[in-house]
């Protein structure tokens, strides 16, 4: 059996030296040369954004329970019975706040220790409120008379908070 063996290459013993024809990037148009710098300017810039976003959730501005109860003052209901509910977890959590316990879940007659003689005028609102609330009975009057207590409570806490810082 005999084998035949042919070369394309020179039959020289040059060593042989590849090269391109032109150099890469010269053979590219303008715009896909600035394409690398495009991609990677964008890359930087998603995970920029993606971070600072991140940044923001993680940062939530917190509201101390006051100021929650101050806005959840603007957002009562206008049915008499719910505004009377409402109204009423309102003054119960600032017992809460002003007494530094937490009332909440507890009936009237849990809270009423809590209360001072001073705060007679609270004592009347809340046993006033809690009636109303269970006999659906409510006077015309009561809902912006009690509204006003809890705004002017409000108010003493405001002062009594700034008078400590």
């Amino acid at each position: 059996m005999n084998l035949f063996l042919f070369s394309i290459l020179a039959s020289t013993n040059e060593a042989l030296k590849i090269r391109d024809i032109a150099p890469a990037i010269e053979s590219l148009p303008e715009s896909s040369r600035l394409a690398p710098l495009f991609w990677i300017l964008g890359i930087t810039g998603t995970l920029g954004l993606l971070f600072f976003f991140w940044f923001l959730k993680r940062t939530k501005r917190t509201t101390t329970p006051l100021e929650q109860l101050i806005q959840n003052l603007k957002n009562i209901p206008t049915d008499p019975l719910k505004r009377i509910h409402t109204l009423s977890q309102i003054l119960r959590e600032l017992i809460g706040i002003e007494h530094e316990k937490n009332v909440e879940g507890w009936t009237v007659q849990e809270i009423l220790p809590l209360l001072s003689e001073e705060e007679n005028d609270t004592r009347n609102a809340l046993l006033s409120a809690d009636a109303f609330r269970f006999s659906h009975e409510i006077p015309d009057d009561f809902p912006a008379s009690f509204e006003a207590h809890i705004q002017k409570k409000i108010k003493e806490l405001q002062e009594k908070e700034a008078a400590c810082d």
